[in-house]
């Protein structure tokens, strides 16, 4: 699945810009200036005293993979151990007391290794005294520099926010593991245009589904669904009883037969086809031991240096890993190859 990443920073030659998202398509915005700090002004000239920040598709992503900060710190991988029971069934214990030599069946273990890759990240940010200097006199309410630390700082964020769901460097997300299984069958639009009857069929088999896929060995607690689809659950399933909506009515089914009160459903604007291209849900278990991401070294930056006393530059760092499911038979996904019109 080759998924499209949500457009964020595009510099071309010469003429910096941004682009937004508009319309489901990428929508490029000039920037209206490039002369930085020197502007033309006159004796009726007013500034504005609020600086308008550029704005970036920003969601917590910890609330959907659980982040282990701080291992593996300025190494090159993590090696995660898992353990298998190894034995031919309860029976094979009964003893026979008929014989006083009775051979007892014996009991093993298994173990395998799962290596998962730290991907090292650095970016430098530079400046020289002129522009130091003009950010100390100058009369505005930014500082160029700043904005080029803060720039840095985003470009990590939105960097480790798209790699925890799409995966990055050759590695997988929560939306695109090749080792979870892929039902395309049992959900064939979205959920919140699903028929009152459809919706409820979807309900009463949706963890059924989940239960088999993983042999009956553990509940989901988190359900992502395309963004969306999810703006669209406040309707109600029955226009002559809107009493709760779908969203709500969806949840607590979750939370009852789950027997789990803090289920969640989540939404992502990634998992819509025009950026993943299907529609992808992920019912999963929001457990460490299940899934996990690494930050061995979360975003550190050094101190400002020079080699001639002109030229300052400083660096960002910082160490992670794509998500990786370790059990992923406990995760199931959906999906479905509708277009979200109204």
């Amino acid at each position: 699945m080759n998924a499209k990443a949500i457009p964020q920073i595009q510099v071309t030659h010469g003429q910096p810009s941004f682009q937004m998202l508009a319309g489901g398509r990428a929508k490029d915005f000039k920037i209206n200036t490039t002369q930085g700090y020197s502007q033309l002004m006159t004796t009726l000239t007013a500034v504005a005293t609020k600086l308008v920040d550029q704005r970036f598709y920003e969601i917590p992503f910890a609330d959907y993979v659980p982040i282990v900060s701080g291992v593996g710190t300025f190494q090159s991988e993590i090696l995660n151990w898992r353990s298998f029971l190894k034995d031919e069934g309860f029976e094979t214990g009964f003893m026979n007391n008929a014989s006083h030599n009775a051979r007892l069946e014996d009991v093993d273990a298994s173990y395998d290794a799962v290596h998962i890759p730290i991907i090292n990240w650095a970016k430098s940010t530079t400046y020289n005294v002129f522009e130091l200097e003009q950010a100390v006199r100058a009369n505005t309410i930014f500082s160029l520099i700043e904005a080029r630390e803060a720039a840095r700082l985003k470009t990590w964020q939105l960097g480790v926010q798209e790699m925890c769901f799409l995966g990055k460097g050759g590695g997988y997300g929560i939306l695109n593991s090749p080792d979870v299984n892929n039902d395309m069958v049992n959900l064939t639009d979205f959920v919140s245009f699903l028929s009152a009857d459809d919706f409820n069929k979807f309900v009463a088999k949706v963890v059924g589904l989940y239960r088999k896929n993983c042999e009956y060995t553990a509940y989901p607690d988190l359900f992502v669904m395309p963004e969306s689809d999810y703006n669209g659950m406040a309707s109600f399933p029955s226009a002559t009883y809107p009493l709760k909506s779908k969203l709500d009515l969806l949840t607590e089914a979750f939370k009852v037969v789950t027997k789990k009160p803090n289920f969640k459903i989540l939404p992502v604007a990634y998992a819509d086809k025009i950026h993943f291209g299907t529609n992808r849900y992920a019912l999963y278990q929001y457990d460490p031991t299940s899934y996990v991401m690494n930050l061995p070294l979360d975003y550190t930056i050094t101190q400002a240096g020079t080699y001639n006393n002109f030229n300052f530059a400083t660096a960002g760092m910082g160490q992670v890993t794509n998500p990786y499911f370790l059990r992923p038979m406990t995760a199931l996904y959906f999906s479905h190859n509708q277009d979200f019109s109204l």
